[in-house]
């Protein structure tokens, strides 16, 4: 917790404020906080006003999917630091482009994408050990997941 004060100069009244981290997602690096406004401190009952706010994340990361292993979907969950042209791409485990779930521009913080279990070509594919690719300005990240039958 973090706690901050501060006056507002015109009527010798202060203002407390502190914060609060709600929620560490250790898989993608993100930090969800609040920040708690205690306004007019002094002949007042304190009023308190929440704001909520998101840190960004500080490296290109992939967390694991979800459900895991899966069929015949999963959830990928990946994080950028700064906004710019993303792709997320599965290959398979001989290194084969099976599907392109993101290739376009994306703001920085924190996307899902999910992918069905097909192929680019919309055909399912078999069992087997696969893996998401993440790139964005030159980083990459990758993951590796289990789809079942």
């Amino acid at each position: 917790m973090k706690l901050s004060t501060a006056s507002d100069g015109f009527n010798d009244r202060v203002r407390v404020y502190f914060s609060l981290t709600t929620d560490w997602d250790a898989t993608v690096g993100v930090a969800h906080s609040a920040v708690f406004n205690a306004l007019d401190l002094g002949d007042a009952t304190p009023i308190f006003v929440q704001e909520e706010y998101t840190t960004l994340p500080q490296a290109v990361t992939i967390a694991q999917n979800y459900p895991n292993p899966f069929n015949p979907s999963t959830t990928i969950g990946f994080t950028l630091p700064e906004g710019g042209s993303a792709s997320l791409i599965i290959y398979n485990i001989a290194g084969q482009k099976i599907r392109e779930l993101v290739s376009e521009s994306l703001a920085a913080g924190r996307h899902t994408a999910v992918w069905d279990g097909k192929d680019d070509g919309g055909a399912p594919v078999s069992a087997g050990i696969y893996f998401a690719r993440l790139t964005c300005g030159g980083l990459t990240a990758t993951g590796k997941m289990v789809m079942v039958k």
